[in-house]
């Protein structure tokens, strides 16, 4: 008998052990399928996540080439101001295409035929030539009309 008793105890054990093993099964078979619908979800996310990204990336490349063509457009407009620059230091600088075929009146003819530098001149006054300090910092011509501002040039 007390060999059926172990026995008996051996069972009891071996059935404890199945049950508690079936219990720690089902916990696995649970933390399982929570790891799978964790999974699932993040996948989603991920996939969402990837399309933001890529409009996002659509939407700098576009902003990026609309910076590059801006960029460019000012580059050629700031080209375009230098040669206009030169052009008008050239123009500044250079006798107006006027040959000196009468003697000057005052300071404002100087400055029309290129004379850029301050200093005394002869200009013809009404009967006389006479010698005149013309101050060119102050003559102004526009180039464009030809025509002298009304400013006095001549101390």
């Amino acid at each position: 008998m007390t060999q059926m008793s172990g026995e008996g105890k051996a069972v009891s054990s071996f059935d404890s052990l199945i049950q508690r093993l079936d219990k720690a099964d089902e916990r696995i078979q649970r933390q399982a399928l929570r790891i799978r619908n964790s999974v699932g979800r993040l996948n989603v996310f991920l996939v969402r996540q990837n399309r933001t990204n890529n409009s996002q990336m659509r939407k700098l490349e576009s902003i990026d080439e609309k910076l590059a063509s801006d960029l460019k457009e000012l580059f050629n407009s700031q080209q375009r101001q230098n040669y206009e620059i030169a052009e008008l230091r050239r123009r500044w600088d250079s006798p107006q295409g006027k040959s000196l075929t009468r003697m000057p009146a005052n300071c404002h003819d100087l400055k029309a035929v290129g004379h850029g530098l301050s200093g005394i001149y002869p200009v013809k006054a009404d009967d006389h030539i006479e010698m005149v300090y013309c101050n060119m910092t102050l003559c102004k011509f526009d180039f464009k009309n030809k025509q002298k501002e009304q400013k006095e040039c001549r101390s």
